[in-house]
């Protein structure tokens, strides 16, 4: 697996008495990286543009903005 498909929060499969926890890949840890990221991102994101600018054309670039930070957590982790 490509290190920067390594998986977050995969599950494998399991039984007990009561359950069959079926396996679960899970997200990747560049996804789930970008997503911590954007969450810091996000308050001040849209404070910061003016009223007449339209949030959909923001996101992408935040978006953008959550992956690169991401790969380069990737990176970190790698050092």
């Amino acid at each position: 697996m490509k290190k920067n498909l390594e998986a977050a929060f995969a599950r494998p499969h399991s039984e007990d008495k009561d359950f069959i926890h079926f396996a679960q890949s899970g997200m990747t840890l560049r996804d789930y990286f970008a997503a911590q990221a954007l969450q810091g991102f996000l308050p001040d994101a849209f404070q910061e543009a003016p009223d007449n600018y339209p949030a959909k054309r923001l996101a992408p670039f935040w978006a953008g903005m959550a992956y690169q930070l991401a790969d380069e957590m990737l990176k970190a982790r790698e050092a």
